[in-house]
């Protein structure tokens, strides 16, 4: 038996068995019935070649749908030009007749005309005693070949079927063709993906099937009824194509027309069945046509199931059909609702939808949806009246628009508005109590209550199909928790909610925050890093007011890292006049006048210094957790080596704001102040502030506060204690890539720079790590107390410890201590 012929041993068998009989003068007929591409031709060829090489005579022809009315087509292909006027008698004796035995064949015999069926036919009612042997293929349809055949004893029916699993050897290849061994050869030159090859091969079938029903199937997504020869063949699985890029080959082999007809047709019958409006809406989409009575309601209802199922996309392209039929009220609300849900997936496209609705009569809910909107692309003189309107109404979310407009845009607030939901939506409850834990860090209030708020609202804040969404609950709660100056903790879930499945904003949101939490930790390449890529996944004009956050972020990590162009280049970018109005401003204009004293202009950097208090004074969010413009005005003024009473004043009142507490506005200022002080005085203040802004973690603050305490040493004369602060502040600046602060820190290394004399890094290295965390403590100026209530131990194992490491530093008092335990700081919390 030839190769290739996988569970085809049986049929060859029969075959070469009736052969046998042929050759003997015991004429047979076989039908071999079958699928379209299931190997039946290839049988055919393979036992016709090894027939003729046995001595038959092989006569052959192929039926073809395009000549079935071609007058003995299939006879002229087994005999030659045939005269019409000789009859059957004749026409039998050319065929069967031969010195040797003979082999006819006729491929796809369904598509033979009809007077070579009856050439056919005859030549079977002569087989008796005749050395030949009729082998015929068809695709198993019932005709009146069948019939006829069954009345003949020498008949033989035989059955062909696509591969099964275990012959085709690989599971992912057997439901990609249903064993068919067209497709399969065709997935083979695809290399095991379905590609051209694959699609070629699948249309070919279709075509031989009769396309009509696939084209249905294809568009309904599954078989409308009985689709026997494409389920046969292994096109459908369940009555669906086995894959989508077989769905997608029928559909873009039909015509424009074709597609929108059919597409029309099905929406109607699927919405007649009552099937789920998302089903319909997709067949209305595939037709581009909305004009049905019913097709306008059906959208928006599958709009409404795909928000809530976050699939943002598809409610899009559902709301952007329907409009194109919708008039008067019902169109504005579908063109609210569209730009809702658009701001979500393409911030920068949904403000093309606003002109429409800003003179449009909408109800209380899309108003609302509007005023948010219009103020988050800077359009504020336009959302005045709006909210005017709004307000007038007394609509049941103006409470949580009011809380939301006190958070971001105060000045157009109404004061006095309670911190807590007036919405029962879990949407818009979700992000109304958000937006008060900001409001509540923000304005002095109980700020423990407020992070634990923010933290339970990170843990339910999804995407919802509410005024609000979920990504927005979240980037505020973050935001609180920022404000709070709870960077561990916002890090944590910022990380988290980057790790689940969003939006391409969602994800520029989070991306930006996460670049704040960065910033302020010192972590300068990071927070670049996180700005800048919010900036590209969502342009500077889909932030809208917004954009200040990343911006802000971007230019002082620009700045701090020395890259002075790529700042300023930040700086020109065109931001809505409005901006500087929100809270997102008030960040810009802290990094624009951080950019300014970098770069020499002081006076200018203390008016955007100055400007963000009066607004954060005005809207009641003088904070420093949200921008520390006192500490950062001081250091303004210092620059100028003016006014070092209002720079007192100004860090003290900053201290007294923060409170005694460890933060790091609070080792900010503690080091400006200390540029105040007497000479004697800076030591002790500087070495306050290194442990506090150790402990806080913003190694860019603490790289100049260890910076001036080498300068404060050496002020002093103790060089010994200046050295490894300088080097300990060299070290972080090259970590953090804080090129700004080269000039300033750099040349503090001379002098002392080894790192300790041989016998004192001897002594340190005999000491435990108890003792070093004590006497590390020691060196920086801590009480035994202090130390104690520090480390969580009590005083007297303070006084152990200390008493021990005397002994193996061979010193008798703490002033003694060598400096080098100064560069352990980091290591010693």
């Amino acid at each position: 038996m030839a190769s290739g012929l996988a569970e085809r041993e049986s049929q060859w068998d029969t075959l070469d068995r009736l052969a046998g009989l042929a050759r003997a003068g015991k004429g047979q007929v076989a039908l071999i019935s079958g699928p379209v591409a299931t190997g039946k031709t290839t049988l055919l060829q393979l036992f016709g070649e090894h027939l003729e090489t046995s001595g038959f005579t092989w006569r052959r022809a192929i039926g073809a749908e395009s000549e079935e009315a071609l007058p003995y087509g299939v006879t002229t292909q087994l005999l030659g030009p045939v005269d019409p006027d000789h009859g059957l008698p004749e026409l039998c004796r050319a065929a069967l007749g031969s010195d040797e035995p003979v082999l006819i064949t006729v491929d796809d015999v369904q598509h033979a005309d009809e007077p070579s069926l009856e050439v056919l036919l005859a030549c079977v009612r002569r087989l008796a005693g005749a050395r030949a042997l009729i082998v015929l293929t068809d695709n198993a349809a019932p005709g009146p070949l069948h019939t006829e055949l069954l009345r003949h004893r020498h008949s033989t029916r035989l059955a062909v079927a696509p591969l099964s699993e275990t012959a085709v050897g690989d599971p992912e290849a057997f439901a990609l063709t249903g064993g068919n061994p067209l497709l399969l050869a065709a997935l083979g030159e695809d290399a095991g993906e379905p590609g051209p090859n694959y699609r070629q091969a699948l249309l070919s079938c279709v075509h031989r099937c009769g396309p009509e029903q696939a084209r249905i199937a294809a568009v309904l997504g599954d078989s409308p009824g009985e689709t026997p020869l494409l389920t046969a063949a292994g096109l459908l699985a369940d009555g669906r194509f086995r894959h989508p890029a077989a769905r997608a080959a029928v559909l873009a082999e039909m015509t424009p027309g074709e597609r929108t007809g059919l597409f029309a047709w099905a929406a109607r019958l699927r919405h007649e069945q009552g099937a789920d409006p998302v089903v319909v809406a997709e067949l209305l989409t595939g037709a581009d046509r909305a004009d049905e009575p019913w097709a306008g309601a059906v959208l928006v209802e599958a709009a409404e199931q795909a928000v809530q199922r976050e699939r943002i996309e598809d409610a899009v392209r559902y709301l952007e059909l329907a409009r194109t039929t919708a008039e008067g009220a019902a169109r504005s609300a579908i063109v609210a609702r569209l730009a809702r849900i658009e701001w979500r997936i393409r911030p920068a496209a949904a403000n093309r939808h606003l002109a429409e609705l800003i003179t449009a009569d909408l109800d209380d809910r899309d108003s609302i949806s509007l005023v948010r909107l219009l103020l988050w692309y800077g359009r504020s003189d336009e959302a005045v009246p709006v909210l005017e309107r709004v307000r007038a109404s007394g609509p049941a979310g103006l409470h949580a628009l009011e809380l939301w407009l006190a958070a971001n845009h105060p000045r157009l607030a109404r004061p006095g508005t309670p911190p807590h939901a007036g919405d029962d939506t879990p949407g818009a409850v979700a992000a109304d109590r958000s937006t008060a834990a900001i409001l509540a860090v923000l304005g002095r209030s109980a700020a423990e209550p407020a992070v634990a708020e923010a933290e339970l609202m990170l843990q339910v804040a999804r995407p919802s199909d509410s005024l609000v969404w979920g990504a927005e609950a979240a980037l505020q709660a973050l935001l609180a928790l920022l404000y709070a100056d709870r960077l561990d903790q916002a890090r944590s879930w910022c990380d988290k909610l980057l790790a689940e499945p969003g939006s391409v904003p969602e994800q520029a949101y989070l991306t930006a925050v996460r670049g704040e939490m960065a910033l302020r930790r010192g972590e300068l390449a990071a927070a670049w890093d996180d700005a800048t890529a919010a900036l590209e996944l969502v342009p500077p004009a889909g932030w809208g007011v917004a954009a200040g956050l990343p911006l802000a972020c971007a230019i002082v990590a620009a700045t701090r890292m020395g890259r002075i162009d790529d700042a300023a280049r930040l700086l020109a970018e065109p931001v809505p006049d409005a901006m500087l109005q929100s809270r997102w401003g008030v960040h810009y204009l802290h990094a624009r006048g951080e950019h300014y004293l970098a770069t020499g202009r002081d006076y200018a950097a203390l008016a955007d210094f100055l400007s963000c208090g009066k607004l954060t004074a005005e809207w009641g969010m003088d904070v420093p957790g949200l921008v520390p413009w006192r500490t950062s005005a001081a250091d303004a003024w210092l620059r100028k080596s003016e006014n070092r009473a209002e720079v007192r004043r100004l860090l003290n009142e900053q201290l007294a704001r923060v409170g005694p507490g460890p933060s790091r506005t609070r080792g900010a200022a503690l080091r400006l102040l200390a540029a105040t002080s007497q000479a004697h005085s800076r030591p002790q203040l500087l070495a306050e502030a290194v442990s506090i802004l150790r402990d806080c973690g913003d190694r860019f603050e603490l790289a100049r506060a260890l910076a001036d305490l080498s300068r404060a040493y050496r002020g002093v004369g103790q060089l010994r204690r200046a050295s490894p602060m300088a080097r300990l502040a060299a070290g972080i600046v090259e970590e953090c890539g804080a090129a700004i602060l080269h000039d300033e820190v750099l040349p503090l290394r001379t002098g002392h720079d080894a790192a300790g004399e041989p016998d004192t890094r001897q002594r340190l290295a005999t000491l435990t790590e108890s003792e070093m965390r004590v006497a590390v403590q020691a060196a920086a100026g801590l009480t035994n107390r202090e130390i104690a209530a520090k480390l969580h131990i009590t005083a007297s194992t303070v006084e152990q410890h200390l008493t021990r490491v005397y002994r193996k530093l061979h010193v008798t008092r703490r002033r003694d201590l060598p400096p080098e335990l100064h560069s352990h700081l980091p290591l010693a919390a």
